[in-house]
Order: C-alpha cells, then sequence, then structure tokens
C-alpha cells in the first residue's frame, strides 16, 4: 500500500465513519438509548478523527507493515467498537474493543519502531511517534471501560474520558502539529515556536 493509497482509503474511511456517527447521533435516544453524550464524543474518534489523523502520516510510515495492517482493519474494527455499545459494559462488550485495541497497538508498534535515529531537535518527527504511542493508552482505556473496569478506584465516565483524551489529544493533535510544518511554511521564528509547542503537547498529555 502506496502513501496516496493509504491516504485514500483512510479519506474514505473517514467519510464512511462521519455518515454512520451522524446517524447514531440523530438516532441515539431511539435505537441506542444507552449512548450519551460522551460516549458518542468517543465514538467520532475511531469513525472519523483516527482515520482522519492517519491521512495526514507521513509518507515513510506508508511502507510499515503494522501501519498498513491497522488502515486495513480501521473500518471495520470502528464498526465493532459502536457494536459494543449496543449492549451494556461487560465480558462482550469489552471483548468488541479488541478489533480497536489491536488497530491502536499496531499504530503505536509503528511508532515505536520509527523512534530510532529521530533527532530530539526533530519537533514534528518527535510529536508524530509520540502520538502513535499514547493511541495504545486510548485503546486500552476503551476495552477497561466497556468491560466495566474501574483501574485504580476511577468511576465512570473518568475511564471512557481518558479514551477520549488519549485519541483526540493524545493522537489527533499531535498529527496535525506534526503536520502543520509541510503544510504551512514557517519561517525560523515560527519554526523554533512550533518546536516548542509541539514539545509541550507531548509533555502535556500523559500529565493531565
Amino acid at each position: 500500500m502506496n502513501t496516496p493509497t493509504l491516504q485514500r482509503r483512510m479519506l474514505q474511511s473517514a467519510a464512511g465513519g462521519a455518515l454512520v456517527w451522524l446517524g447514531l447521533a440523530t438516532v441515539a435516544y431511539a435505537v441506542l438509548p444507552r449512548l450519551n453524550v460522551y460516549e458518542l464524543m468517543f465514538l467520532l474518534a475511531p469513525l472519523v478523527i483516527v482515520p482522519l489523523s492517519l491521512a495526514l502520516t507521513p509518507g515513510v510510515y506508508a511502507h510499515s507493515r503494522p501501519l498498513r495492517l491497522a488502515c486495513f482493519i480501521q473500518p471495520a474494527a470502528a464498526l465493532v467498537v459502536v457494536a459494543s455499545f449496543a449492549v451494556g459494559p461487560g465480558a462482550l462488550a469489552g471483548g468488541l474493543t479488541l478489533p480497536w485495541l489491536s488497530v491502536c497497538a499496531l499504530i503505536a508498534l509503528t511508532g515505536l519502531a520509527n523512534l530510532q535515529g529521530i533527532s530530539l531537535r526533530d519537533a514534528s518527527a518527535l510529536t508524530a511517534r509520540a502520538g502513535m504511542l499514547y493511541l495504545a493508552g486510548g485503546g486500552a482505556a476503551l476495552a477497561l471501560s466497556r468491560a466495566g473496569l474501574a483501574p485504580f478506584g476511577l468511576a465512570e465516565p473518568i475511564v471512557l474520558l481518558t479514551a477520549v483524551h488519549f485519541h483526540f489529544t493524545g493522537f489527533a493533535v499531535p498529527a496535525l502539529a506534526a503536520a502543520m510544518p509541510a503544510v504551512f511554511p514557517l519561517s525560523m521564528r515560527e519554526q523554533r515556536t512550533h518546536a516548542i509547542a509541539a514539545t509541550t503537547l507531548v509533555a502535556a498529555t500523559p500529565l493531565l
């Protein structure tokens, strides 16, 4: 899967996911009465935000087998996540998150494998890879939430909101920040500002 094909597949997935999400938001209370605003907020991530962020992935990642596999199974895994919210928290709901957890793990493996040889001065590369690693935390938090588990004594909606945090702030925002210099030409001063902001973002996500 080359870069244009990967990006096209992710954009198509995001477009289809947006239609699914809009349908869910429209009929949430009629068809899936369990869905609340936090759950709808989260579902926007696997259906739309993650594939859009993957479309921004630098071309070098297109040669990564884990990333290609993640992009291949992402659309189906996102739909299975939707199905997990059709049942109450428990073993079944938790099990239905495993395909998405696999997507998150494959993306994290891609980020980990590409850390070697990255200069500490390359803020965009470090930010992109950190975001990939953080997504694994989001997948794990989702699995715990749907399984009805309360790690460290945390109660809902905190566990689900942790999944929201690591999908949006942990993964999507770093992807946007990393892609910015390639889209908008930056002056030397702006590059320094961007590097500081990107580094702060990477540090702030786990601190929060």
